[in-house]
């Protein structure tokens, strides 16, 4: 039987197009903690992939700033880990892990925004 753990791996589930490279800033909604700063795999209008250095359980509420090259506010939103799988990009006396986050809580503006940037044609 899958973990769920890895029942997202390997199986496409989205309904964005996802584009990589954007900044971003991660808290726990739950919790009274410092912003982290994360690598990110990949964002789409629906969810982002970041990379983190600490265990963070599926089900996990974070709230997210999304730091998007064409834009000059953050994206603000809040989101939930739906899937965790350690990380290919790890580091020497360190976990490192990569986090699918679907968010729960974005304006449309914002979602516009993302899907703005996606498809933008590179250059």
């Amino acid at each position: 039987m899958e973990s769920a753990e890895n029942s997202y791996a390997g199986v496409e589930r989205r309904r964005y197009p996802r584009l990589r490279a954007a900044v971003i800033e991660y808290a726990f909604a739950e919790k009274d903690a410092l912003p982290q700063s994360a690598f990110t795999k990949d964002v789409g209008a629906g969810g982002i992939s970041i990379i983190v250095n600490e265990k963070i359980e599926i089900g996990t509420i974070l709230l997210l700033k999304i730091y998007l090259p064409s834009y000059n506010d953050p994206i603000l939103t809040q989101g939930r880990v739906v899937w965790r799988n350690p990380s290919a990009f790890q580091l020497p006396h360190a976990d490192r892990f990569d986090l699918g986050i679907e968010f729960t809580e974005i304006s449309e503006e914002d979602q516009q925004k993302i899907s703005e940037y996606v498809l933008k044609p590179l250059k």
